[in-house]
């Protein structure tokens, strides 16, 4: 039940959409023993069944629906009745369910959502940025971080009036070590390979431009865009590697080898042959020196420029790193696979990086206004006076003070929450933390228990505010109720009740009738060319497929006949099997090697001949006529295909075009050649229950259900607002 009804409010999670609510939707459209249905909810519910179906919004089919809904809900109002809804089981699997239902809703996982679709967007395009960095630490006094704004302005000033000489401003004013080198240059790359807001920045400026002034755990910086690009994908890389001798940063003897290697290639040299050679890199050496799959932006930046001008299968000219030579080989280049396919790696890789919690912290900041939060700041500072040692050895003994407990500290929507919630909030979370100060356990324990406060208070609020969580829940709530009332009175009822369900069965035969049906045999042939022949092997009352003679001595052959002929008696039903053996044969225990591959034990025959000695004689023969199958079917399985039984004409196409009367006929049909012996017609007759029982429950299953609905008509009195539905039919008209 849980997977199906997952599968049904999945459908409905994804499908909802908002619409332009009136005001008398709210109101009563019709009760059922006194329970109120709005025109919204029957709105809401008739659209989301309907959304792909414009032709149903005419009245007859609105009014239809709405007879249907009210049988729905006083199915829903039985299982009020019965208490089903404030049942343990039932109560465990709801409120399980509203935990997943209720995530897309929240502020939190659409942030989520939102940086995965960001991360994605991003992935496809590739920014080639250079910037300056004006570093700041964590130890630095206010002064000297005023400074560093200070001068990343100034520079900023000096790189929008002059864009071209960014280089060398980056350079000489850059505390980024790498400047001096690169003149600030970091290549291209892509989502999710710096940190956000440079991220975001270089997303941000157009191409030439200064980005405004960024702020990251480094300091400050300014980028200038150099240029974007299409992404490629993901590159496939091999290497093969010559690393420098410990402490040094260049070798000339390593130069000249792996310039060697390089004219080896050259010389049609095998690649994985000269890796596994030569290659220094011991943990690819042996794979051909295959490299994790990686995007561009996460090449190392002394592969990018190389990489960069190769194509798929070629490899470079020897190059140096800060670890060694290389020679490079592109095996691939992987296009981005689509958001689906990527979207659980990127959202583990966005739940790792901080970008996840400043988009939190954002949040938290929205609910704090959107619900009016405010701090009691006497007792907040109370509070933080007694964050001593014994906070840090996770034993607080401002726990046990009694006099803190009952004082307001903090209010949500107009809702208090004392000192003392907040207090057992640590109690439950707090332990050792030696390496933490006092007052920075204590501000963490507090921003956690405000962020639980504010995300718990939006949950709780979704169904008040949030028309589709309201509707939504209402309807899986509603969902469950009615599997259990119709579990009971209906489905279960209709199997388990076999004297009604025979006495059903018996009072409506007349619905469980054969058409007229046909005994036959329908020879499916490629071609008529051996129609006289197959005719001839047909009026045969026996068919041997199988008469071989095996000595004992020949044990293995026994063996193998055994397992190549179960096949047969597994394909073609009533086959028999004779053994016939001398005295020589231990015949049990080929007995139990047919019935171990498949052979019914009733359809072996055993045959003792003394004069036989030490061989067995094997025989395999029906009289069914598939059988002949296997004598036409030796070069080809499609030569001849047979059916055998009673049909009626819908059951085989070929039947269709025949009328159906004692005899034998030939056609063509679809490329293939029939012969249909047809031996005697039999006329239409009630179907035995054990052949039907099926469509015989679901019928009296129909049956209950409407018993049970008049029951309830007359249980639970229904009242309809007519000129509300008369607004709602024509709403839903138009």
């Amino acid at each position: 039940m849980s997977k199906y009804f997952f599968n049904i409010l999945f459908a409905i999670l994804v499908s909802v959409t908002g619409y332009g609510q009136k005001s008398w939707q709210q109101d009563e459209l019709f009760t059922v023993n006194g329970r109120v249905v709005t025109a919204d909810e029957f709105i809401y519910v008739y659209q989301k069944n309907n959304q792909n179906n414009d032709s149903a919004y005419t009245k007859t089919d609105i009014n239809d629906y709405f007879d249907l809904y009210k049988n729905f809900k006083l199915k829903v109002e039985e299982a009020y009745h019965l208490g089903i809804d404030t049942s343990k089981a039932f109560l465990e699997e709801f409120n399980q369910y509203k935990k997943e239902f209720i995530k897309p809703f929240l502020s939190e996982q659409k942030a989520l959502e939102n940086l995965i679709a960001e991360a994605y967007e991003r992935m496809q395009r590739e920014v080639s940025a250079s910037h300056i960095l004006i570093s700041v630490n964590d130890f630095q006094n206010p002064d000297d971080t005023l400074k560093a704004y200070q001068l990343i302005d100034s520079l900023r000033e000096i790189a929008i009036e002059n864009p071209e000489n960014f280089e060398q401003l980056a350079k000489k004013h850059s505390q980024d070590p790498s400047a001096r080198q690169n003149e600030g240059d970091l290549g291209y790359f892509s989502a999710m390979q710096m940190l956000y807001p440079f991220e975001n920045a270089a997303y941000q400026t157009p191409v030439g431009e200064i980005s405004e002034i960024i702020e990251t755990s480094y300091g400050y910086h300014i980028l200038k865009v150099n240029d974007t690009r299409p992404a490629k994908g993901t590159y496939k890389l091999a290497h093969i590697m010559l690393r420098f001798p410990r402490g040094a940063n260049s070798d000339s003897y390593g130069a000249a080898k792996i310039k060697g290697i390089h004219a080896q290639l050259n010389g049609g040299a095998n690649w994985e042959d000269l890796t596994a050679q030569f290659s220094t890199d011991t943990k690819t050496k042996n794979q051909g020196g295959e490299l994790p799959p990686l995007q561009f932006g996460q090449l190392p930046p002394s592969f990018r420029p190389v990489v960069d001008k190769l194509t798929p299968g070629e490899y470079s000219q020897p190059f140096a790193s800060p670890y060694g030579w290389h020679i490079v080989k592109l095996i691939d280049i992987e296009p981005i696979k689509p958001l689906e396919d990527l979207r659980p790696r990127l959202k583990q890789q966005i739940e790792r990086d901080p970008r996840s919690q400043i988009k939190k912290e954002e949040i938290i900041d929205n609910l704090k206004t959107r619900f009016g939060y405010q701090l009691n700041e006497q007792q907040y500072d109370l509070l933080k006076q007694r964050a001593d040692t014994t906070l840090s050895t996770g034993n607080w003994q401002a726990l046990d003070d009694e006099t803190l407990r009952s004082e307001d500290l903090l209010k949500i929507d107009g809702n208090w929450s004392s000192t003392g919630e907040f207090l057992d909030f640590v109690d439950l979370k707090q332990r050792p933390l030696p390496n933490r100060k006092p007052l920075e356990i204590f501000e963490i324990f507090f921003d956690q228990y405000v962020e639980k406060l504010l995300l718990d208070y939006e949950a709780d609020q979704l169904a008040k505010n949030n028309r589709d969580f309201r509707q939504l829940m209402r309807e899986y709530k509603e969902g469950l109720m009615l599997f259990e009332v119709m579990e009971a009175n209906v489905w279960a009822k209709a199997i388990e009740d076999s004297a009604g369900l025979l006495a059903f069965y018996q009072q409506n035969r007349d619905r469980y009738l054969y058409d007229a049906r046909v005994e036959a045999v329908v020879y499916n042939m490629k071609d008529s060319s051996f129609l006289d022949e197959l005719k001839k092997e047909a009026g045969k009352e026996n068919y041997v497929i199988l008469d071989t003679v095996i000595s004992l001595v020949e044990k293995n052959e026994v063996d193998k006949l055994i397992k190549g002929s179960s096949p047969l008696f597994r394909q073609y039903e009533g086959m028999k099997i004779n053994l016939k053996y001398g005295n020589g044969i231990n015949v049990e225990h080929v007995v139990e090697q047919f019935i171990q591959k498949g052979a019914a034990k009733s359809s072996i025959n055993l045959q003792q001949d003394d004069a036989m000695g030490n061989k067995l004689k094997i025989t395999l023969s029906g009289n069914s006529k598939k059988l002949l199958e296997h004598t036409f079917n030796q070069e080809s399985a499609l030569t001849l295909q047979v059916n055998e039984g009673l049909f009626e004409k819908d059951d085989l196409s070929v039947l269709k075009r025949v009328k159906l009367s004692p005899g034998d006929t030939t056609l063509t049909m679809n490329g293939r050649f029939y012969w249909i012996d047809m031996k005697k017609v039999l006329e239409p007759s009630v179907k035995p229950l054990s052949e039907t029982k099926g469509k015989v429950i679901s019928d009296y299953q129909a049956e209950l259900e409407r018993q049970w609905i008049e029951k309830l008509r007359e249980k639970y009195p229904i009242k309809v607002d007519r000129k509300t539905l008369k607004k709602t039919v024509e709403y839903l008209e138009n």
